[in-house]
């Protein structure tokens, strides 16, 4: 049994849209659920990629219920019952019949009309078997005090068990290639890598060939020609593994590859949908250094160029702007144009003229309470670094400026304070995109930024890795 957290609702935000609904004949799912009370309300749910979103919506008369309609797209599907419990079904017919009881609605479901949800839960059935089977094993290898020829032979059998799963999932993928329940199976088997090519002597002659052979063939086991796949959380578990274990964690590097994946998609289904998507969110949902680039990049080619057709318009100007907001301070871009007021309020000083093997760009404000520990930290790196080509030009954000004046003469903050003034006010704060403080840029001698959103543990390590690599 399956314990649903939370369910979101059809047609939320960007994913799910009318294109979930496409098939031309109508569908009928029945099932007899043994132990539920006549009138219970239950759902289908449907996956796109590992989120289940609400689909449809049956009462029960007895202990029968049906789910119909006049469409239904292809996929991986929840029955979802008062408590909240579910089970999963393979929806790719247009006719499903399946029973089974409440207290235990995987162990005793039997599927009655449909050779895609047999298939399903023959290898459901088969894989619980061999995890029983297996169990008596590993408990043994948890506290394991024998001789090491018996461990091997414990741990032979998990071997042993692994083959067996992997040669029943070929015939499945071999007997029905057509069959969607196949091509789920066939997205969870890992690709096989050849050996390196070798010479005459047993070198290997190319030591990234099979590093590059990965890469490249990791999603040969998907059918991207249908748009099915994308509906069950075996596809995103795949997207998740390699962009996060795979990918070179470069914003550079997962643009190639999300295009590539793109490439592979029709532009209109909902494949398309969710890779865009998913690159596009990357931003939001993995703080690494740098992925704000990957988001400018979805945006620009795929947002902005009238290709995300589930966007609205308002949601398209609203990640265009962010998007443009973001541009400009990319890593390997160079810093945007500074020319603001020492402290003196009288004298410009310009970011450009400052001579530096790396410059700490900080944006502050004297009565943030995040400042007041970050700004001891510049000034110590500072100290400790200034003989060896660093600097900072540090950007008070206030405006009204005596009270950052008196904070860098009570706190003797030697390096180049500048700001903008009442009278002449800067267009920095939106050209950094300063909507919180402290930021933290990382500039080399010709201004292009080579790091951001560095904690105040992380700044000095950047500076020290930075001055040995020139070295």
């Amino acid at each position: 049994m399956h314990t649903v957290k939370s369910f979101l609702l059809l047609f939320s935000l960007l994913i799910i849209t009318s294109s979930l609904f496409g098939q031309e004949s109508g569908y009928e799912i029945k099932v007899n659920i043994k132990g539920i009370n006549n009138g219970d309300t239950l759902y289908l749910a449907k996956y796109f990629g590992k989120k289940l979103y609400y689909a449809d919506t049956a009462y029960s008369v007895g202990e029968d219920l049906v789910f119909s309609g006049d469409s239904l797209k292809g996929g991986k599907y929840a029955v979802v019952l008062p408590g909240i419990k579910y089970f999963e079904i393979i929806v790719a017919e247009d006719k499903v019949d399946i029973s089974t009881e409440s207290d235990d609605l995987n162990g005793k479901l039997k599927v009655n009309i449909s050779e895609e949800n047999r298939i399903f839960y023959d290898y459901v059935f088969f894989l619980r078997d061999m995890k029983l089977g297996l169990k008596p094993v590993e408990e043994k290898l948890k506290d394991f005090d024998g001789s090491e020829e018996e461990k091997e032979a414990l741990i032979q059998k998990l071997r042993d068990a692994n083959e067996k799963v992997a040669e029943e999932q070929q015939r499945i993928v071999d007997e029905y290639p057509e069959l969607l329940v196949a091509k789920y199976i066939h997205m969870s088997m890992p690709v096989k890598i050849p050996e390196a090519p070798k010479d005459e002597n047993g070198v290997i002659t190319d030591s990234t060939f099979q590093r590059y052979h990965y890469v490249s063939h990791f999603f040969d086991h998907f059918d991207f020609a249908d748009d099915r796949i994308v509906h069950d959380a075996i596809f995103e578990n795949k997207i998740d593994e390699f962009f996060k274990k795979v990918v070179y964690p470069l914003p550079d590097s997962i643009n190639v590859q999300l295009d590539k994946l793109i490439a592979k998609t029709n532009r209109k289904d909902d494949l398309f949908n969710f890779i865009v998507h998913y690159g596009a969110a990357m931003f939001e949902r993995e703080k690494v250094m740098g992925m704000d680039a990957v988001f400018v990049h979805m945006v620009e080619n795929y947002y902005m160029s009238g290709e995300a057709f589930w966007a609205d318009s308002a949601t398209t100007a609203s990640m265009t702007e962010r998007a443009m907001k973001l541009k400009p301070t990319l890593i390997g871009q160079r810093a945007p144009y500074l020319n603001l007021f020492d402290t003196t309020g009288t004298k410009r000083v310009s970011l450009y003229d400052l001579k530096a093997e790396f410059t700490i760009l900080y944006f502050w404000d004297s009565g943030c309470g995040h400042c007041k520990k970050t700004t001891p930290v510049i000034l110590d790196i500072y100290h400790k670094y200034k003989d060896k080509g660093v600097s900072v030009y540090a950007v008070g954000t206030e405006l009204e400026n005596d009270a950052w004046k008196k904070y860098i003469t009570e706190n003797e903050l030697d390096f180049l304070n500048v700001s903008d003034t009442p009278e002449h006010p800067d267009y920095f704060r939106t050209i950094y995109d300063i909507f919180s403080t402290p930021r933290v840029f990382i500039l080399d001698k010709d201004k292009k930024i080579v790091a951001k959103q560095l904690s105040v543990e992380q700044i000095e390590d950047f500076i020290e890795f930075k001055l040995k690599e020139e070295k």
